[in-house]
């Protein structure tokens, strides 16, 4: 009788184990920080060539972009509102790069933190530099791939003062 207790105990305690959900692989920061990276690289590329829809799909569908100045972006159809306004306005990025200063990841979430360098040519304006930080909160999403949830950037530039009308 003992020894029929003990196994129905054993197999009870096996069952409730197996039915329990499975513990997330844990992250390598590593791979993460270069996934994000490739991320960075294309976003610096397509922003170069004015690919908007190349943009979007670096972000995930329910996207939050905390542009400076500007009001909030919600969705990917607000984002691309907002991308497309710069390139309607005859804004050209020419050079943009991104530095990862530190990663941390958890689950299937992200945060990275960076510092950026973009080259810009604006109409009837002489072409000027800018140099920030960003805060940008990644998703792995279920294919694996990591798609920016949130972003938040400024310049580390002083204002400028506004350019009178041509």
């Amino acid at each position: 009788m003992k020894i029929q207790r003990g196994f129905l105990v054993i197999i009870t305690a096996l069952f409730v184990i197996s039915c329990s959900p499975p513990r997330p692989k844990p992250l390598d920061l590593a791979e993460v920080r270069k996934a994000i990276e490739a991320q960075n690289a294309k976003w610096a590329d397509a922003v170069k060539k004015d690919e908007i829809d190349t943009l979007v799909s670096i972000y995930t569908d329910d996207v939050t972009v905390l542009p400076p100045n500007k009001p909030m972006a919600k969705g990917k159809d607000q984002l691309r509102a907002t991308l497309s306004l710069m390139t309607a306005r005859g804004v050209k990025i020419t050079k943009a790069s991104f530095t990862t200063l530190d990663v941390q990841a958890q689950d299937s979430t992200a945060l990275e933190i960076g510092q950026y360098f973009m080259d810009i040519q604006r109409p009837n304006m002489p072409a000027a530099s800018d140099t920030g930080k960003y805060s940008t909160v990644w998703k792995r999403q279920p294919d694996g791939t990591w798609k920016i949830y949130a972003d938040c950037w400024n310049s580390s530039r002083p204002p400028q003062p506004p350019h009178p009308q041509k």
